[in-house]
Order: C-alpha cells, then structure tokens, then sequence
C-alpha cells in the first residue's frame, strides 16, 4: 500500500477509535486529503520534497486539526480566490473549491506561518 494511502487509513482508525462521530471523521479526513493534496502538487511543481505532519486532537468537544507543511509560504485561506459556486460548471475558474471545501466543513480555521511552517488549524464540531 502506498505512504500516503497507509497515513490516510492509521489516522481513520486512529479518529475512529477516539470516538469520533463518523461525519466528523470523515469531514476531517476529506480536510486532510485536501491540503495533502494542494501541498503534494506544489512541491512537484516546486521540484523539492516536502514534509507533512498532521496532529488530530480533542479541545472543549471540538475536534482540532494541526496541519504543517514545510512548503512555500502559503496562506490558502487569504491566498486562493473564492469559487463561484453559482456559476456553471463550464463558466467557472479552476481552482479554490477544495480550499472552499475546508472552510464549508470545519467550523472554524486559520492559517499561521510559524517555524518555517505552514500551520493550518481546523475546529470541527465533534457532535
């Protein structure tokens, strides 16, 4: 099985043994595939490897995710235009739907640029 496939499916078991709901669970997980996905793309565009490390963890009944990645500075969230979602497909600009996605899932976000790391904290309601 594949690095990335194995990381995806410990941290399932991992979310899904703390006892998280499986709507939450899957939120974060599509969160996470997500930003490996947009910082796996820029680091072969960029030509450099790139180190990924990913914390999940429980504060006041939410649901925490730390992300950090060793990429270019990047702030997605300020960074990547919003999509217009009610434009047809076929009119819209490629791009920004999976960043729009994260803000749609989590209940809360924010990006900081810390260590030489990009660090992105997702809150998700853990009901």
């Amino acid at each position: 099985m594949p690095l990335y496939a194995r990381a995806t499916k410990e941290l399932q078991t991992e979310i899904e043994q703390a006892g998280v709901n499986p709507r939450t669970a899957h939120n974060v997980l599509v969160c996470i595939d997500e930003l490996s996905t947009n910082i796996i793309r820029q680091s072969v565009l960029e030509d450099r490897p790139v180190d990924i490390e990913i914390q999940v963890s429980e504060d006041r009944g939410e649901v925490v995710l730390l992300y950090s990645d060793n990429g270019t500075p990047f702030n997605l969230f300020k960074e990547v235009p919003k999509p217009n979602i009610f434009l047809p497909l076929e009119d819209r600009q490629a791009g920004g739907l999976g960043v729009y996605l994260i803000q749609k899932l989590s209940s809360s976000h924010c990006y900081s640029y810390r260590d030489e790391k990009n660090v992105v904290e997702l809150r998700f309601e853990h009901v």
